[in-house]
């Protein structure tokens, strides 16, 4: 009986270990998914022609990052 407390044990022990990783995992992709659309919204304001300090204030973006996206839309014009 012992030993099955320690099996169970270990495997309680795994299992909030994988969903510890899960979760972060989960996380993470959730971060990439709104820096994506962060960036999506950005393009298009770039588009559209909004000054870079708008589309910062809208978007949480850097400056540095916003800058980043004008010469893909300079490309495509």
């Amino acid at each position: 009986m012992a030993d099955g407390r320690i099996d169970n044990n270990d495997r309680r022990r795994e299992f909030i270990e994988e969903a510890v990783i899960y979760q972060s995992l989960q996380r993470d992709v959730e971060a990439k998914a709104e820096a994506r659309k962060q960036r999506e919204t950005a393009t298009n304001l770039l588009r559209e022609s909004l000054p870079v300090e708008i589309i910062v204030r809208i978007t949480d973006l850097s400056i540095e990052e916003v800058q980043e996206l004008q010469p893909q839309i300079n490309l495509q014009n």
